[in-house]
């Protein structure tokens, strides 16, 4: 098996075991499945042992979004501590400039010479993290704002 061959574990998750649905309406042709999984290998799983696999919530999507929190840093062999990476923000991915942020971090990355594979990731999430807190202005402050406004409206 390839996993196997490759070292590679499933993670198991947390939330629904479908990763995808085909979205036809009848039940007679609707399907799910678990095609989606967490895999790494016994090195990276070894660096953190108290990760978490959640599958999230698809809203408009086939796919569900599998969440993957490392949890807490972990030392490695030689006592030196693993930088745990910021998170991924999946409401980041509804702004239309999102997709350019991050080719254009990744080749910026590329462009330094980023050759380690934790160091691409790390250069592209502290890019958008910049992005979220200055351009799109602290996004969950807008959000509460909002609904703030909605609550006052609805009353």
């Amino acid at each position: 098996m390839v996993l196997e061959d490759c070292d590679l574990h499933d993670l198991g998750f947390v939330g629904d075991p479908f990763t995808w649905r085909n979205n036809h309406c009848s039940a007679s042709s609707f399907t799910k499945e678990r095609l989606d999984r967490a895999v790494p290998n016994s090195a990276w799983r070894s660096i953190f042992p108290l990760v978490k696999v959640t599958n999230g919530d698809p809203r408009h999507l086939d796919h569900r979004p599998i969440i993957i929190d490392v949890g807490t840093r972990e030392c490695m062999a030689g006592g030196e501590q693993v930088e745990v990476l910021t998170k991924f923000e999946a409401r980041w991915l509804e702004e239309e400039d999102c997709e350019t942020k991050v080719v254009e971090a990744w080749r910026g990355a590329m462009e330094e010479g980023c050759d380690c594979i934790m160091a691409i990731p790390k250069k592209v999430l502290g890019v958008l993290k910049e992005w979220d807190k200055n351009v799109l202005g602290e996004l969950e402050k807008r959000i509460k704002k909002v609904r703030r406004e909605l609550e006052m409206w609805r009353r």
